[in-house]
């Protein structure tokens, strides 16, 4: 390929996906399930996916699905976006003690880590 050209470009950008997926699937699991041990959380499985406009969520059937796009981010962001999710696996909203929860699992720093995540985006093209 040249590297410039559209096929090109679009090859790389599909190589660095799957790179970040490989990673992924390694990485998010094991950590999503080292936290559920930590801090008493029941989920029933963890997906990888390439979302284009969120970090993970959480479904009615505590199924956790997050994104590869969490791979590009500090570890602090990606281990809020897995115990913000295993949170919504007691309570299934943002309302007050959804934040309480979160806060007693995040040493308080719920909202401050939430604000970091406006700095990220899970579009990178």
């Amino acid at each position: 390929y040249n590297i410039l050209s559209e096929e090109g470009q679009h090859f790389i950008r599909k190589s660095i996906e799957e790179s970040w997926r490989k990673e992924a699937k390694i990485i998010l699991p094991e950590k999503t399930k080292k936290f559920a041990k930590e801090f008493g959380f029941m989920f029933n499985k963890v997906s990888i996916r390439n979302t284009k406009s969120r970090w993970g969520s959480c479904s009615g059937e505590n199924n956790i699905s997050l994104s590869l796009h969490l791979m590009r981010l500090p570890e602090t962001l990606i281990d809020y976006v897995i115990l913000h999710e295993l949170a919504h696996t007691k309570e299934k909203n943002h309302q007050p003690p959804f934040w309480k929860l979160l806060d007693s699992i995040t040493e308080g720093r719920a909202k401050e880590l939430d604000k970091k995540m406006k700095d990220f985006s899970t579009r990178i093209y």
